[in-house]
């Protein structure tokens, strides 16, 4: 929730439709923050032999 409190506790605008834009702004903003802050994973592949040959998959 800190970058609710960073973005403002209550919407800024008096409009009803911008107050709708600046919120779905700062849902983007948070979902961004969010995405930037989660792990990115991938399976550790080992080699497997064919013949003396070594054999990688292509990721």
């Amino acid at each position: 929730m800190n970058c609710m409190k960073l973005l403002g506790q209550r919407p800024m605008s008096r409009n009803f439709d911008r107050q709708t834009a600046e919120l779905q702004t700062r849902i983007a903003i948070r979902c961004r923050f969010t995405a930037l802050g989660s792990p990115v994973t991938r399976p550790v592949v080992e080699p497997q032999t064919t013949k003396g040959k070594v054999w990688l998959p292509q990721a």
